[in-house]
């Protein structure tokens, strides 16, 4: 028997079609809700992941201050260190001296204690995002270069020795990525009238997905 080709209706196969566009629409609306809420949840977790770093950061100063060796907080700048003269000009491009400091008294070449985060901080400063080096060889790294210590978005990390600016108006500079360098001063707490942190003494900062200072993605040491 001879076999008859049955051809669709043109109404069903313009219905099959319709659907067909409705579905790929409803999933451009899924989409268009579901992308910025994993991009949201990405950034919630790399800033977690900043915050956590910065807490051991901050774990490890408290145990640089305690340390009877040393009894203090390590200066905002590198030329205020105890070992600075006999090791010459530490700072030649006068940027990102707050974590260049931090870098350096964490990993000094004579240093007398055994500070158990060390290791840690060794682990996150091997780099050195504006590429200034010192006159000698100074840390333990075994090179001159004056290294700091970037966040998840490769901005260099800020530390402030808060009685290093009794002058509210006091600022150092960083250098971003882009070679551009950003004036930075410690946070002000209008509420209570006096810096962020004061507590701690110090304030240590990152600048956030934004890689903008100042702005409420910014990741710090302190409670805001």
């Amino acid at each position: 028997m001879r076999k008859i080709a049955l051809h669709p209706d043109s109404r069903t196969a313009g219905f099959t079609m319709i659907e067909l566009l409705v579905v790929i629409a409803i999933i451009g609306v899924l989409l268009l809700f579901l992308v910025p809420r994993i991009f949201t949840m990405r950034t919630a977790g790399e800033r977690n992941a900043q915050g956590a770093e910065i807490q051991q950061i901050k774990t490890a100063i408290e145990a640089y201050r305690h340390d009877p060796s040393y009894g203090d907080l390590p200066p905002t700048s590198a030329a205020l260190a105890a070992f600075a003269p006999k090791n010459g000009n530490l700072a030649p491009n006068d940027v990102n001296l707050g974590i260049e400091s931090l870098v350096l008294h964490f990993n000094q070449k004579d240093f007398h204690g055994e500070n158990p985060f060390a290791s840690m901080m060794a682990a996150i400063a091997k780099t050195n995002t504006d590429g200034d080096s010192a006159s000698v060889n100074v840390t333990s790294f075994g090179t001159n270069e004056l290294f700091e210590c970037p966040d998840k978005w490769g901005n260099p990390l800020v530390y402030f020795r808060l009685r290093d600016f009794a002058d509210r108006k006091k600022e150092q500079k960083i250098r971003l990525p882009d070679g551009t360098d950003l004036s930075v001063a410690p946070m002000w707490d209008d509420k209570l009238n006096r810096f962020a942190g004061y507590e701690d003494g110090f304030q240590i900062l990152s600048l956030g997905p934004d890689g903008k200072y100042g702005t409420a993605d910014d990741v710090t040491s302190w409670e805001p």
